[in-house]
């Protein structure tokens, strides 16, 4: 399959972080699959955004292929779930538990991929103007606005 340039840039930006066991894994198609997945989870996330694989500002990529690592280890911390297993013979115990282990880096990694998307996307705001923000202006002025198109009569505090 013919990729775009983007497209091609943003696999061997993948490709160049990503397990030797993922990539040997996966198929082109499959990996550009989740970079979507995270470009649609950067895109629903505070201000909302559109992009696609061709219009993701080349700043973004970074983020994408942090997600792209998150997204994989969620979906290898399902598969663990199904091979571990406790076993008990006579005092002796056996326990395979690999979900743990995962657990502990997907948590720590997480936070810091939701801290680079929210700060990116506070940056895209700040650039674009903060369009869309839907703040009135001079909010803090309305009761004295009022106090003095009402009149002294009116008042907050009776």
């Amino acid at each position: 399959m013919a990729f775009t340039a983007r497209e091609q840039e943003l696999l061997d930006k993948i490709k160049c972080v990503m397990p030797a066991n993922f990539i040997a894994e996966s198929d082109d198609v499959k990996i550009l699959c989740f970079g979507d997945l995270v470009i649609s989870d950067i895109n629903w996330w505070p201000p909302y955004s559109n992009f696609t694989r061709e219009t993701l500002p080349v700043e973004l990529d970074q983020i994408v292929v942090l997600g792209v690592s998150i997204f994989a280890m969620l979906f290898k911390q399902m598969e663990a779930t199904l091979q571990d297993f406790d076993y008990s013979d006579n005092g002796l115990t056996v326990r395979v538990d690999q979900v743990g282990k995962i657990n502990t880096t997907h948590v720590n990694i997480l936070k810091i991929y939701q801290q680079q998307v929210d700060w990116a996307k506070k940056a895209l705001l700040l650039r674009t103007g903060g369009q869309g923000l839907g703040t009135p202006k001079f909010q803090s002025q309305i009761g004295q606005f009022l106090k003095l198109a009402l009149g002294s009569s009116f008042s907050w505090n009776q």
